[in-house]
């Protein structure tokens, strides 16, 4: 007998079982910067799957865990001492998690290296087996409790927000979230020239007197990103306090776009045409992630988790043309693709989940994505609307956004969380909000959300943070 959906693994009975343990302001920055060097922009749909194409975008992606244990109790429900199979891949993980244990075990003297023990399992027979198998329990069931009651403080149902203060310009952005709640973005002063800043505590700390942009933050604050060089080209810069990074040579302008616990930041450098590469940065000392035979002609690495894996994409001039791309070091490996063709990373979480975007073979429009190892799950569609995945975190929560209107660059931002559909996240928000958000950009561990939107009796996009509130 094999495990399927609303079967239950029982785990004893109660003397024997262990207890339950707008687009608006995206494509904005000074143009006089633009002419030497394009900034790719956080939240932006590839526009461009021709082969060759160049339009520098930015997209997200995601995945579950590899790991059998794990992936199994992101869904598994607890029942008194039993736990519900609650879907069809969570059977297979947990058959074959028993059957593996059970290979090694004898149980009253018999072999035990067959799925006759795991159907005695599931059926709940034969206690004097059931008690032996009960081992499993110091084995594989705390693991699947733990992660289970860590999976139901992951969903929430009900969040609070704030705006986060700018400097009195007409757009102000949230980019980045730390997991202790401190947020990294930009925004522009009365005189329309953009600045790195920093939140704490719902206050705003300018980081950069010139033109500037926060694209990161390290879970330590370390905020990464850009100011104006000396030539006027863009310098790759973190603070705290500010360092500018040097650029690969024949590069005319960098931006780091993330930094880790470790200060090591990772971004791109442009050449004279235009053409970026991914870069890498320990210290001050910059690193070409991609180079030589079948590296990516352009390459961007957009995020850095704090065991040091890197994210990004590349464009190739072979099929597939645009891949999404994970870097160990400077070794480089190509994330599975949705099959579209069209790939892109663009966050990781401390855990190793990875989100972004793929184009659909099936519909041939954008889909949120999650990667995990070398498996990559579609979050789907808003309704028919195309989607991105632009943070997510080690529960696997992923926030991002939905393009309602194509024409328009009309954008809602959204999350899917528990494995669920995308949800708009205006749905989450107390009657009377007065929020119109458009693009969820990050989420930290904890839940909270920064973004941007339009808020009800202000003119201009402006920064918001979401905390869960149930």
């Amino acid at each position: 007998m094999e495990l399927s959906v609303g079967d239950y693994v029982d785990l004893g009975d109660s003397s024997g079982s262990p207890s339950a343990a707008g687009r608006l302001g995206e494509r904005r920055l000074e143009q006089a910067e633009r002419k030497q060097f394009l900034e790719v922009e956080r939240g932006e749909f590839p526009r461009d799957p021709s082969p060759g194409g160049r339009l520098l975008a930015r997209n997200r992606s995601a995945g579950f865990p590899d790991d059998a244990v794990e992936a199994a109790s992101n869904r598994v429900l607890q029942r008194g001492h039993r736990l519900e199979i609650a879907l069809p891949h969570e059977a297979t993980l947990v058959q074959q998690q028993l059957a593996d244990w059970c290979s090694t075990q004898s149980l009253d003297g018999e072999p035990s290296n067959s799925l006759k023990t795991v159907s005695e399992i599931n059926l709940g027979v034969q206690m004097s087996r059931f008690v032996r198998v009960l081992v499993l329990v110091s084995v594989l069931i705390p693991a699947l409790l733990a992660s289970s009651a860590s999976a139901a403080a992951c969903v929430h149902s009900s969040y609070s927000i704030i705006e986060l203060p700018g400097l009195g310009g007409p757009v102000t952005q949230g980019v980045a979230i730390a997991e202790n709640g401190v947020a990294a973005g930009w925004g522009l002063d009365s005189a329309w020239v953009s600045h790195a800043l920093r939140w704490s505590n719902g206050q705003v700390t300018g980081l950069s007197s010139s033109s500037s942009a926060g694209t990161g933050i390290s879970s330590n604050g370390v905020v990464a990103g850009w100011q104006s060089g000396r030539r006027g080209g863009m310098q790759a810069t973190t603070w705290s306090p500010a360092i500018a990074l040097k650029a690969p040579r024949d590069s005319i302008g960098a931006q780091a776009a993330d930094v880790n616990n470790g200060g090591i930041a990772v971004g791109w450098s442009a050449n004279s045409i235009g053409d970026t590469v991914a870069v890498r940065w320990d210290g001050t000392r910059a690193t070409v992630l991609s180079s030589g035979a079948g590296a990516p002609y352009v390459s961007l690495a957009f995020a850095v988790n704090d065991a040091g894996t890197i994210i990004g994409r590349g464009d190739f001039g072979t099929a597939p043309f645009r891949r999404a791309l994970s870097w160990s070091g400077t070794s480089m490996t190509t994330l599975k693709s949705l099959g579209g063709g069209v790939d892109s990373a663009t966050a990781i979480s401390q855990s190793g989940l990875i989100t972004g975007a793929g184009l659909s073979p099936v519909d041939a429009k954008f889909h949120g994505v999650v990667w995990s190892g070398n498996s990559v799950t579609d979050l789907g569609l808003f309704g028919s609307a195309p989607t991105q995945g632009n943070g997510v975190n080690s529960c696997g929560t992923v926030v991002g956004e939905a393009v309602t209107s194509v024409a328009l660059e009309i954008t809602e931002a959204v999350m899917w969380q528990g494995g669920g559909q995308a949800v708009a996240l205006e749905a989450m928000l107390p009657p009377g909000h007065g929020w119109d958000l458009h693009i969820a950009r990050a989420i930290n561990d904890t839940g909270q959300i920064v973004g941007h939107g339009f808020r009800s009796g202000q003119s201009g996009l402006r920064a918001f943070l979401m905390t869960p509130a149930s």
